[in-house]
């Protein structure tokens, strides 16, 4: 449960993301809330329960420019790097009003989908509601389960929150999911994996609430080989070694670019640049040898530690 201060200063966040949203809209720029901010204002979510970081809101990409520059206008200074066109090495900008709320913007709904039209999805499942008395999109009920494990369930991700809202959810008496619109959602953004494992996890909880076949379909759907490997390292593996974490940059960079065999290596060089936000592809090759040699001292750490540990277990043995 949230404090009395908690609930005021949630209040006064979602005000200022309200007011936000009806310039924008004023502005002619779509908006869609997403994550506790959606839940909350299509009343999937409890107010005095869910906690805010900050508000996410789902803009067109084509727009992006033109959102950022009237937020500008109005008082709301980029925290980070004002992006000067939406960019498919990154998926959302921090805007900071004049009181210290963030509002994240979103060209792409997820950080591991950034592709042309992978929200098309959400906007056409999208529904209105009102966020402090501003008219706002929400996405669907299935839209919103799926969004909120693949953006929660990653390794690394700041939405810790999933299972409890996931749990809310579903126990909400006035949600009648249609659970192959979940699994449409899920092949669409290649995370059905992730869906699955999460839904199996909850179903412990709430056996009645997820059918028995769903998490079976969701296993049943294609998936290319890049996208497996993608998911199974930032979800189970990627503390484990350095290296690792250089293979899920590769990975990101094939999965989202339509032909990424034609842009090599220079695409490959320019990906990470702006990924990384540096000046030049000189920066992006100094930013490379000083990831191989960390990766490399993390190797030797982790091994030197191994054979502590075997050395400790096997000490006074013959």
């Amino acid at each position: 449960m949230m404090m009395d201060e908690e609930r005021v200063w949630q209040r006064l966040q979602l005000s200022q993301a309200a007011q936000a949203l009806d310039i924008l809209g004023g502005a002619g720029v779509p908006c869609m809330l997403l994550k506790g901010a959606a839940g909350l204002a299509a009343g999937w979510l409890l107010p005095g329960e869910r906690r805010l970081t900050d508000v996410d809101v789902l803009l067109p990409p084509a727009q992006l420019s033109e959102a950022v520059a009237v937020l500008v206008e109005h008082g709301w200074p980029s925290v980070f790097r004002t992006p000067s066109a939406p960019d498919a090495r990154r998926h959302s900008q921090a805007m900071c009003s004049r009181w210290g709320f963030l509002l994240d913007l979103h060209w792409f709904a997820l950080r591991h989908a950034r592709w042309a039209g992978v929200d098309d999805i959400l906007w056409q499942g999208a529904a209105p509601a009102l966020l402090d008395g501003v008219e706002v999109l929400v996405p669907s009920a299935e839209d919103f389960l799926v969004h909120t494990i693949a953006h929660g369930v990653r390794r690394g991700s700041s939405g810790a929150l999933w299972r409890q809202d996931v749990r809310t959810l579903l126990a909400g008496r006035a949600v009648n999911l249609n659970w192959a619109r979940v699994i449409k959602t899920s092949e669409n953004y290649r995370v059905s994996p992730l869906v699955a494992r999460a839904l199996e996890a909850v179903a412990e909880e709430l056996p009645s609430k997820i059918p028995k076949d769903v998490c079976e379909d969701l296993r049943k759907l294609p998936l290319r080989w890049r996208d497996r490997v993608f998911l199974q390292l930032t979800t189970d593996r990627l503390d484990e070694a350095g290296f690792l974490q250089a293979l899920v940059l590769v990975l990101d960079y094939l999965r989202t670019r339509p032909a990424p065999w034609l842009d090599m290596p220079g695409g490959f060089i320019d990906f990470l640049r702006d990924r990384w936000e540096l000046r030049s592809r000189a920066s992006v090759l100094g930013q490379i040898g000083a990831v191989a040699v960390w990766g490399l001292q993390s190797e030797v750490r982790r091994a030197r530690e191994r054979f502590q540990n075997w050395r400790g277990k096997n000490r006074g043995r013959v």
